[in-house]
């Protein structure tokens, strides 16, 4: 999405993460509530709700993770590029030798478009772990993120990030 100043952002898609935030508020409020609600306060209500209680703060550590993760965006302008889920770093075009995508299928869901950038100094710019996971899984290139997270498809954002790449 360009802004008007020539700087392009890309942000996250936030309708799957609104659809599980509210699946899981509703959990809570079946696991917690409802037993109350059916029965009153008995011992078994209780122990249902202690029983419940786990699970639901599991449920609600997985929509924190989710929700953590769901601000971070893609920032390009004429000098460099932001990638908020590598490095909060901008890393100049003169230092991004290529860029890819690559399909890559994660736990068993469908395949993932990764975007794999190649760089001059990776250390740079980016942790070590990710590093290793680039050689490992990448070619040896930095996986920085998921395009399919994004709003915009992953065509026009490679194609908006190549353009701005080769034209310096």
């Amino acid at each position: 999405m360009l802004n008007g100043t020539g700087i392009v952002v890309f942000e996250k898609n936030k309708a799957l993460f609104y659809f599980i935030k509210g699946v899981l508020i509703l959990l809570l409020v079946l696991m917690l509530i409802l037993p109350f609600a059916a029965a009153g306060l008995s011992q078994e209500t209780m122990y249902l709700s202690l029983v419940a209680l786990p699970f639901c703060v599991v449920f609600s550590g997985l929509l924190y993770l989710v929700a953590r993760k769901m601000h971070l965006k893609i920032i390009v302008d004429d000098d460099g590029v932001v990638f908020e889920d590598l490095s909060p770093v901008k890393i100049p075009w003169s230092e991004i030798r290529s860029l890819t995508t690559k399909r890559r299928r994660l736990h068993g869901k469908n395949a993932s478009t990764w975007l794999v950038i190649a760089l001059a100094e990776k250390e740079k710019y980016v942790a070590p772990r990710i590093i290793k996971l680039g050689e490992l899984m990448f070619d040896g290139g930095v996986p920085v993120c998921n395009l399919d997270s994004y709003r915009e498809k992953s065509d026009i954002m490679l194609e908006t990030l190549l353009s701005k790449c080769s034209g310096q």
